[in-house]
């Protein structure tokens, strides 16, 4: 049993743990079949392979990025955290000047040859390891020092300020993944506090500013309305143009201001619990009626790959809502097995950081997954009613080049530190083995040798 444990660890200290390697392939290999089934919107478009081999392609590309940083220790990554999590940072501001506007809201930045680049996919990753960095580096005896609690918190919020306008699920799963670390970490629970604290005031803060905005422009608009009534259309068309410039710059205020759809979310949401089924259609409540279609048709065998009746008239059935489309095809045992493989990361993360022998590998896995299930959690919520609606991918699974390459760098990270703590392991498993030994058969200590040949 020794020598097989020994083997296994062996094993993991080259290629990495081998559960994270089989999740992680399991993911592709789903992706591959039901992104391709609910991409039926866009096959009579763009021809019959075209969808197929852009995403085995999209996934090949994440497969190289997982390679790469798995090969390197840990401690590599270090200098190159504090440089991607800058650069992110910069392109969550950019991305409000330079970006597209993505279902009202300015979320992606276009880069020639890639398509688009959605920083609020970077920044999970950005977060997922910077914060790490930072509580390891703040260890105290009791936990994690003031000053390393501020100034997590300090970055998380700074990132949140920015990205609460682009979208506020993914905000919540910045902080919600920051707590977690932090929480991990051996922060105090006072500090908890101050940490949910804080985030609920720049969260009032910024809806305080929405609100603002909003009413003053209720008042031009109702100004602007008065003047065409009653005066000249010219002086209303100028008032109209002072108020929002143009319609590029509109659009942007428009994203900024995000108070409203989220309200209206919410709303829907508590109307739409209990009586979806008994409301008309309409482009209001389509998504979430065409995914309760899809997820009811599958029952609890499914229809089988390739079978899905509702993937060509659900909205975004290949990215925000690829779960439910899952559930048609695969039944409610696919739904579960894939919920499965999303906690046993989780289970396994743990199991792994719990090996660690230092702060910073332990809170960097625990960090990778938790980013990866609440996330995937969170999406099956929103494809099941749970949730409100909000666009969210299913991790690895659904369309998206940002999102594909931010997991797969995530699980990278994850087998880099699975194959230290391996390392660690298997080096406490052969002290242990030899100090069993009898004491002629051990490995003579190197400093007895040297006073011996003094004596």
């Amino acid at each position: 049993m020794t020598q097989k444990k020994l083997q296994i660890e062996e094993e993991t200290v080259q290629s990495g743990d081998r559960w994270i390697w089989g999740i992680y392939i399991a993911l592709c290999l789903v992706s591959i079949v039901e992104s391709y089934a609910a991409l039926s919107q866009v096959v009579g478009k763009q021809g019959l392979y075209y969808p197929l081999v852009k995403h085995c392609l999209l996934l090949g590309s994440g497969f190289l990025i997982l390679w790469g940083l798995q090969r390197l220790h840990y401690t590599k990554y270090i200098p190159f955290i504090k440089v991607f999590s800058a650069l992110t940072f910069l392109s969550v501001i950019a991305v409000l000047f330079i970006g597209q506007n993505i279902n009202g809201a300015m979320r992606a930045i276009p880069v020639p040859g890639l398509g688009t680049i959605q920083p609020a996919e970077l920044s999970k990753l950005a977060i997922a390891t910077l914060v790490p960095l930072i509580v390891s580096r703040h260890q105290v005896e009791n936990g994690v020092s003031r000053r390393g609690a501020i100034l997590a918190v300090s970055v998380v919020c700074a990132f949140a300020l920015f990205l609460l306008g682009q979208g506020l699920t993914n905000t919540i799963l910045l902080m919600f993944t920051s707590v977690i670390i932090m929480w991990i970490g051996g922060i105090k629970v006072h500090q908890l506090f101050m940490v949910f604290g804080v985030y609920v005031a720049i969260a009032g803060c910024v809806m305080l500013i929405n609100k603002n905005n909003e009413e003053k422009e209720a008042e031009v608009k109702a100004r602007s309305y008065e003047i065409t009534q009653n005066a000249n259309a010219a002086e209303a068309n100028a008032i109209d143009m002072a108020a929002y410039d143009d319609g590029q710059e509109k659009s942007k205020r428009a994203a900024a201001r995000r108070s409203d759809t989220w309200s209206a979310r919410l709303t829907r949401w508590k109307v739409n619990h209990d009586s979806l089924v008994y409301m008309p259609l309409t482009p209001e409540n389509m998504q979430e009626t065409f995914a309760h279609m899809a997820q009811a048709h599958g029952g609890v065998y499914g229809v089988g790959p390739g079978n899905s009746r509702e993937c060509s008239r659900l909205p975004l059935a290949f990215s925000d809502y690829i779960f439910s489309i899952v559930v048609e095809e695969e039944g409610l045992i696919g739904g579960i097995v894939l919920i499965v493989l999303y906690l046993w990361l989780l289970i396994r993360a743990g199991l792994i950081a719990s090996r660690c022998a230092r702060a910073l590998p332990a809170l960097l896995i625990m960090g990778m997954a938790v980013m990866i299930t609440f996330q995937a959690l969170v999406h099956m919520a929103i494809n099941t009613g749970l949730f409100p609606v909000s666009g969210q991918s299913l991790p690895l699974i659904s369309e998206g080049g940002t999102s594909v390459w931010v997991i797969s760098a995530a699980f990278g990270i994850m087998l880099s530190v699975s194959r230290h703590a391996s390392q660690n392991t298997l080096d406490k498993m052969k002290k242990k083995e030899e100090q069993d030994l009898p004491k002629e058969e051990q490995a003579p200590n190197p400093m007895q040798i040297i006073l011996d040949n003094e004596k």
